[in-house]
């Protein structure tokens, strides 16, 4: 059946391990961390009936109570993302570590994205260098296949920091993008 809590599920995976993620709104309250160096599929969309797929994508979006928050982390594992929608991270006054992929950050992993949305994920004026609007990978490999990325923002430097890639920021990464759409993306 499909899981509700993605985090759990994530933890309870093994590898190779595929997660079916039921349609509708997530809203988080912390990010989606996938750091355990497994092969491991996200899919969503599902109805909740065994393997069976709604017309619907599941959204994982930051709750409104959160006040800075990047939606999905990666760091040195296998992940294909399908299905999903990555919306409202928005990142502001934190850590200039954490200023990496507002939507998404991947680290020396493979990834790969495929019928997602990657969207209106932002900051809020920084004053640290900020890479990747919508994602950021750094290291590992990249594909990207029949996917939007849309209203993804970095906003103006207060100070001389600089933002780097409003959809995409990727660093030391092999990537492969096709049949995807990036749409009103800004470094503004």
């Amino acid at each position: 059946n499909a899981c509700t809590n993605i985090q759990e599920a994530g933890d309870a995976s093994e590898d190779g391990d595929s997660l079916q993620v039921k349609e509708g709104t997530y809203k988080l309250l912390a990010q989606v961390a996938i750091t355990n160096g497994l092969t491991l599929r996200i899919a969503g969309g599902y109805t909740g009936n065994g393997d069976e797929r709604g017309e619907g994508y599941s959204v994982l979006a930051r709750d409104s109570s959160v006040t800075s928050m990047r939606i999905v982390y990666i760091k040195d594992s296998n992940v294909i993302m399908d299905g999903l929608v990555v919306s409202n991270g928005l990142l502001c006054g934190a850590a200039k570590s954490s200023h990496y992929g507002l939507g998404v950050n991947a680290v020396n992993s493979t990834l790969m994205i495929t019928n997602c949305i990657v969207t209106k994920n932002s900051d809020n004026r920084h004053t640290h260098n900020y890479y990747g609007g919508g994602l950021r990978q750094s290291g590992g490999t990249l594909t990207i296949v029949d996917s939007i990325f849309s209203n993804n923002v970095l906003a103006s430097a207060t100070d001389n920091s600089m933002a780097y890639g409003g959809a995409i920021y990727a660093e030391n990464v092999q990537s492969d993008i096709r049949n995807s759409k990036f749409i009103n993306n800004q470094v503004a």
